[in-house]
């Protein structure tokens, strides 16, 4: 992963192998970044390609005595964050578009990482797809950073960069914290667990790699 201040702003890129071991102080943005990308990329491939129109339909097939507490209300939230198409910036550039002109810092992406893993794989409140994973992020970012810091950009400069209008932004924070039922704590502890899952499935990675290479 690194850095650089040549062409069009930083970049990001995967290496298996460095030892993180939890250790956020010395975790640049950038690699907490790569991270976040990671974690919500891999989500997707795990939640498959559902659009906004497959979603409604299993949406519909949905009886209400097997709905969880709060189930409509979390489906009709969900929806506000699908796009019809899928966006024409892939995750990746929109991710180091928002770092270059909005950067945030190390725990904002490390928590924003956390909120969407909880809601996707531990709540399975919502499926992350190519067609909500970027406002999903948009979202989850202005809510850990207002959460985490005591400075940020303005709502404006946000939306803007984001590519949504200002009304939205607000709709998708409201939204995401609903979703979230507005416990957003987090500590050392989690944002560390992000670090490590990192590693491992890095670690994983580099082995089914290594694998493949040496297979006859």
């Amino acid at each position: 992963m690194a850095e650089t201040g040549k062409g069009p702003g930083p970049c990001f890129e995967l290496a298996p192998g460095v030892p993180l071991e939890g250790d956020i102080s010395s975790l640049a943005p950038i690699e907490a970044l790569s991270i976040l990308y990671l974690h919500v990329n891999s989500i997707i491939g795990i939640s498959g390609d559902v659009s906004y129109s497959e979603f409604l339909r299993r949406q519909s097939l949905e009886t209400s005595d097997q709905e969880r507490p709060n189930a409509r209300r979390d489906a009709a939230l969900v929806r506000n964050f699908f796009s019809r198409q899928i966006p024409g910036i892939s995750l990746k550039d929109y991710l180091l578009r928002l770092h270059r002109y909005c950067p945030m810092s190390t725990g904002v992406y490390l928590a924003t990482s956390w909120f969407i893993t909880r809601m996707a794989l531990v709540e399975k409140i919502v499926p992350v797809t190519a067609y909500n994973a970027h406002r999903l992020v948009l979202g989850g970012l202005r809510v850990a950073t207002k959460l985490l810091e005591d400075l940020h950009h303005s709502h404006e400069l946000f939306s803007k960069v984001g590519g949504v209008a200002e009304a939205q932004l607000t709709r998708f924070e409201i939204d995401f914290c609903y979703l979230m039922d507005f416990d957003l704590k987090v500590n050392y502890e989690i944002l560390s667990q992000e670090i490590t899952m990192f590693q491992e499935r890095l670690d994983d990675a580099l082995s089914s790699r290594q694998m493949v290479v040496q297979a006859p």
